[in-house]
Order: structure tokens, then sequence, then C-alpha cells
């Protein structure tokens, strides 16, 4: 009797530990995709996908003028884990590079 509730309480833990393994793997999938809160406003994204469903095959430009329309000049999309931040007005591109151009120098590894 007691080797039967140690084996029952060897097969709880057994059960309880891969279900919070598959518990965390499943939170961290659906979080691929997701904005941060501190980037800049975009478009709604979907899990693993972020906003690659939203992007026409053609004219993008078309697009990315409705976004910037939409959230303004500065705006971040997502691409499964890779984000991107577009600018999309002349002005803060000048401010970006003329004013700021030594903070933005150096570019992320690819």
């Amino acid at each position: 009797m007691l080797a039967q509730t140690a084996d029952n309480s060897n097969h709880l833990v057994v059960a309880s530990t891969i279900g919070i393994v598959v518990a965390f793997l499943l939170w961290r999938l659906l979080r691929i995709g997701s904005r941060p809160s501190d980037l800049p406003l975009g478009p709604p994204t979907l899990p693993i996908l972020g906003n690659l469903h939203q992007l026409p095959k053609k004219n993008l430009h078309v697009q990315y003028k409705k976004w910037a329309e939409e959230y303004g000049p500065i705006f971040s999309l997502k691409f499964g884990e890779q984000t991107t931040i577009v600018l999309a007005d002349g002005g803060v591109i000048r401010d970006l590079v003329d004013q700021r151009g030594s903070n933005y120098a150096d570019r992320p590894d690819v």
C-alpha cells in the first residue's frame, strides 16, 4: 500500500513538471511577435507572425503611408522576433541623422 502511494506521488510530480514546462513553452511561443510597451505604436500583431500577415505583396510603400497616418511618423512593426522601427517622415529622418546621428551610427549584428 505504501509503495502504491509513493508510485502515485511520483506520477503526480512528473505530470506536474511536464504541465509546467508545457505551459511555459506555450507562453513563450505566444509572446513571439508581440510588441513590448517601450516601442513606438504600430499595427496590432498576431502571436508568432507579428505583422507579417499585414504586409501586401505589392505597393508596400502605400501600406507604410497608411500606418504613418494612423500611428504617426515613427511606428514599429514585428516580424516574428525581429522588431523594425519605421521612420515615415523626412523631417524626423533629418533630425535623427543630423542632430543625433552619432547615437545611431552602430548597426545591430544580422
